[in-house]
């Protein structure tokens, strides 16, 4: 699989910019669903039917204050996806889930757009996938525009894609 690599502050408004006319409505088609919540509204397992269990790596983009918001968030609302996070090495993961984010104001709004990557243990990107949160109100400062509601949602459809994509392999 091939990366996209950041090289420098105009490369990231330039992929801000793209993925700004990007969004998502945050919900799963039945279509689209892992089998599981798409015929029971149950959260997405295994086939043995344990939860998902992953690390949650690294979290670059945001100041560290919104980066330990988002992994609390992450943490806290994983179980309701089927998803269990480890955060120590008691127990081994099935996957490590990264993400990039970018905040970018526009007029009186802030745009998130945020780039997941699955990876295995050995560090191996097995999928990606880009994903844009949209708030009302902004700052000066990008990521002063963003709420722990926003976090939130960017959390929930973070989680959900996941869940899609692990229900479909």
């Amino acid at each position: 699989m091939k990366h996209l690599t950041i090289a420098g502050p105009l490369a990231a408004l330039a992929l801000a910019g793209t993925l700004a006319s990007c969004t998502t409505d945050n919900t799963l088609s039945p279509a689209r669903a892992p089998a599981s919540q798409a015929q029971t509204g149950a959260p997405a397992t295994t086939p043995t039917g344990q939860p998902i269990v992953v690390r949650i790596g690294s979290l670059a983009g945001p100041p560290a204050g919104k980066t330990d918001d988002l992994r609390e968030t992450l943490e806290a609302t994983a179980p309701q996806q089927g998803i269990e996070v480890v955060k120590d090495q008691r127990k081994t993961p099935q996957y490590v889930l990264s993400a990039q984010l970018n905040a970018l104001p526009q007029g009186d709004t802030t745009i998130v757009s945020h780039v997941w990557t699955v990876s295995d243990l050995q560090g191996a990107t097995l999928h990606q996938f880009t994903l844009s949160e949209t708030q009302e109100g902004s700052s000066n400062f990008a990521w002063g525009g963003v709420n722990k509601e926003t976090l939130t949602r960017i959390a929930e459809s973070a989680l959900s894609a996941f869940a899609v994509w692990n229900g479909s392999r």
